[in-house]
This record gives structure tokens, C-alpha cells and sequence, in this order.
């Protein structure tokens, strides 16, 4: 009997998809066109920041449904600068508390030959549907997109800083 039990718990555990057993980026990455596993921790603090398995399905989403189409659709690397951030990363470099980052629900991304506000347009056109919001930062140079794996997405855009030193947010149509 114990011998029929254990072959029977191997076969189940083998037949879990990946994200039933909390794979690791690199194991989500075979199915990634244009990213990379490093891409999306990459931090220059020195601080571990390594996502736990709900983060690392989160950042899946991402890259397939927002990040890889963005690429095809623009024909131009995408380059992320912040992609997944530890509560003590985004601690380090002045994050929000409640950033998207730390649940693998955002990305900060830049394109060459693409404006802050070009690229923000660009996502907007081509993956809108599936993100949840673009915030175009031209004072750094790059694009914030985060998305929800589950649920609908807010679609809203804003500027930021605004005039007056806040976003202003827009439904995207």
C-alpha cells in the first residue's frame, strides 16, 4: 500500500503546472520572447530581492500579456529599469509602501526612440486592455506599467508630477 501511495503523490506533484507549485522566473521565462529572469529583479542596492512565488506568476502576466506584445507591436527592445522590488528595495530607493512593484504587478520600462510620452502612447494603443495603469514620468525618463492578473483593469493614465506636484489620472479609451 505505501509504495502505491508514494507513486501515486510523485505523479500528482509532477503533473502541477508551474504556477499550482510556485515556479521561479526562470522557470516562467522558457515561455518569454524578449525577457530575461534578471530583468526583473535587477536593483542596484545590493539588497537581496528575489519575488515570492504569487509575485513571480504576477511578473508571467506582466511579461506575457503587456511586455512581450509591447515588443512585437513597437519592433524595438523594451528595457525595464524596475521590475519586481523586496519591501526593502523599494524601502531603498524611496518606493511607496503600496507599490505595484513589490507584488510583481508593475513594470518601469524605457524603449529607444521612444519619448517617456510616445512609449506611454504606444502601450496604451497596443496592450491598453490589459494594463491597469501607465504613468508617464519624462522628469526620469521612462513609462510605470502595472497590470492585475486577475480581475479588471483600472485603465487609468496620468502625468506625473502634475502642475501642482500630483497625478492627474485619465481613463484610457
Amino acid at each position: 500500500m505505501f509504495p502505491l501511495v508514494l507513486v501515486a503523490l510523485v505523479v500528482v506533484a509532477m503533473a502541477l503546472t508551474a504556477p499550482e507549485r510556485g515556479a521561479t522566473l526562470t522557470e516562467y521565462a522558457a515561455a518569454w520572447r524578449h525577457f530575461a529572469p534578471w530583468e526583473m529583479t535587477v536593483t542596484n542596492t545590493g539588497l537581496a530581492n528575489e519575488p515570492t512565488a504569487a509575485a513571480a506568476a504576477r511578473i508571467d502576466y506582466g511579461v506575457q500579456a503587456v511586455l512581450d506584445p509591447l515588443r512585437d507591436a513597437i519592433g524595438v527592445p523594451v528595457m525595464t529599469s524596475s521590475v519586481y522590488r523586496s519591501p526593502a528595495v523599494n524601502d531603498s530607493v524611496g518606493g511607496h509602501s503600496d507599490s505595484e512593484h513589490i507584488n510583481g504587478n508593475a513594470a518601469d520600462i524605457l524603449a529607444a526612440g521612444y519619448s517617456p510620452s510616445s512609449l506611454a502612447n504606444a502601450v496604451m494603443h497596443h496592450v491598453g486592455a490589459k494594463v491597469g495603469k501607465v504613468i508617464t514620468y519624462d522628469d526620469k525618463g521612462h513609462v510605470h506599467v502595472s497590470w492585475a492578473a486577475s480581475g479588471p483593469p483600472e485603465r487609468l493614465h496620468a502625468t506625473a508630477p502634475g502642475a501642482d506636484g500630483k497625478r492627474i489620472y485619465h481613463r484610457i479609451q
